[in-house]
């Protein structure tokens, strides 16, 4: 019963029994929330398994894949975008950071990007502002996917290029990725990493390897451009041989 008729019945002297809508509207609402509790419960119990098995998945996928798993749930759930000049790249459960230092100011990454994809290097090579050079040493079980090259709101294609590809192993499918900013004539690396660090010849390049044991990172500079090549496809060896062929 409404308040508008409790006060009808008032007015005219006929007021109702209060006690017996008090005991209806206890009976009308005693089921509905031992229901909702009940229901809740199940909710409860079917999301915490779905999230057990969700985690389960994930550290499965990453075991049989390495840190290449990483980097795909990291583009997939954080896109192409960089917030500065530092690249970071988190694997297993160490960190990589890297900044150019003394990068040409016409070269540096700049707000409001984004990534345009393309899927051969005649193309992407017509589009980057500067020469992108290409492995030619590359595995036979590894194909080209993709080339990331940044973009800038006016159009003008930027200067960091991204090449990644797709390796076929026995458990499945792992990534090669062959990254390069084009740096200027008196830019250097500065590497930030709880990794050990190793010095390394690429060709009579000087270069560092940081995490050269699952998952190897190489970086060196060539035709003012710094290069980093890593993937958890390959050993070590595999990967200076693919880095001296880059021409």
């Amino acid at each position: 019963m409404k308040g508008k008729e409790i006060i009808d019945y008032a007015v005219r002297g006929d007021m109702p029994d209060i006690e017996q809508i008090r005991k209806n509207c206890h009976k009308r609402n005693v089921e509905p929330d031992r229901f909702a509790v009940k229901s809740f419960k199940r909710r409860s119990f079917a999301a915490i398994v779905v999230t057990f098995a969700l985690v389960a998945f994930l550290g499965m996928t990453a075991f049989a894949y390495g840190s290449d798993i990483i980097n795909v749930i990291q583009q997939f759930m954080f896109g192409n975008s960089r917030a500065s000049q530092v690249e970071s790249i988190n694997y297993g459960k160490a960190a990589i950071g890297f900044e150019i230092k003394n990068r040409s100011s016409f070269a540096e990454f700049k707000g409001g990007m984004k990534s345009v994809l393309f899927y051969t290097f005649d193309e992407a090579c017509e589009a980057a502002p500067f020469n992108i050079q290409k492995p030619t040493g590359i595995p036979e079980n590894a194909k080209l996917e993709k080339i990331n090259i940044w973009q800038y709101e006016d159009g003008a294609y930027g200067y960091d290029v991204r090449i990644t590809y797709n390796v076929k192993i026995p458990n499945g499918n792992g990534l090669l990725n062959l990254f390069q900013y084009y740096a200027g004539p008196d830019a250097y690396v500065d590497l930030q990493t709880v990794e050990s660090l190793q010095k390394i010849m690429i060709g009579d390049i000087e270069a560092s390897v940081v995490g050269y044991g699952n998952s190897p990172h190489i970086y060196w500079i060539k035709d003012e451009i710094l290069f980093e090549l890593f993937s958890a496809s390959y050993d070590l060896d595999t990967l200076i041989s693919i880095a001296e062929s880059v021409e």
